[in-house]
């Protein structure tokens, strides 16, 4: 499988070119275009279902494979304007926030794990879906996404915490006294804990309904 990203960083655009008889699992509605030579199946399984139920995702998946004895590509989008980025994953997984998986290679195991209240009272929700085996996945942001390793503590806005290490402990607090917090407009902050890989994407949702909402 080869890939490509355009159209970074505010439209980024995700190009896959499978050979033949290789597959993608992708999110439902990320398909932009497909050659013709490609075949989508959607699945449904009892771990989707959870995710559905518990992890604010999409209980289907779509899968797409290469039925031609040519070369042919797939194009994904995410419907954030952002950047989409590539992880490889390993046995020892990473966690993502709903709406930020977009596909990934057949092998990648999507599922789900408990987030802690702490993620619950940040805005984040009580379960975050867990991607682990050995692949490529392909996740999608809200503005640009910066990596980085946590140098054991470090701290996030809520809203912008994309991906983490799995072992990464969170924990939620006002960002200085509650008074200044509220005062600042800054609020609650996530308190991240470990030396982990994390993703942040630069803009958030809520940053942008704050904005909007008095113009409407």
């Amino acid at each position: 499988m080869d890939y490509t990203i355009k159209f970074k960083p505010a439209f980024a655009t995700l190009f896959v070119t499978l050979q033949p008889g290789e597959a993608i699992v992708a999110e439902p509605g990320a398909m932009v275009s497909m050659d013709a030579g490609v075949t989508m199946t959607t699945m449904i399984t009892w771990k989707s279902l959870l995710l559905g139920l518990l992890g604010g995702e999409s209980i289907f998946f779509n899968v797409f494979k290469n039925t031609a004895r040519l070369p042919q590509t797939i194009v994904f989008s995410t419907a954030n304007l952002g950047d989409i980025v590539c992880v490889d994953i390993d046995n020892r997984g990473l966690c993502v926030q709903a709406g930020g998986f977009i596909a990934c290679t057949p092998a990648v195991e999507v599922g789900l794990q408990w987030a802690g209240w702490a993620s619950f009272f940040g805005g984040e929700g009580l379960f975050r879906l867990r991607l682990r085996g050995r692949g490529k996945a392909f996740l999608g942001c809200f503005g640009g996404v910066l990596e980085r390793v946590i140098p054991g503590v470090f701290v996030v806005d809520t809203g912008h915490l994309v991906a983490y290490d799995p072992d990464t402990k969170i924990k939620i607090r006002w960002a200085g006294s509650w008074i200044g917090s509220l005062k600042s407009g800054e609020g609650l902050v996530m308190e991240l804990i470990g030396r982990g890989k994390i993703y942040l994407q630069s803009r958030s949702e809520d940053g942008l309904v704050r904005f909007l909402r008095p113009k409407l």
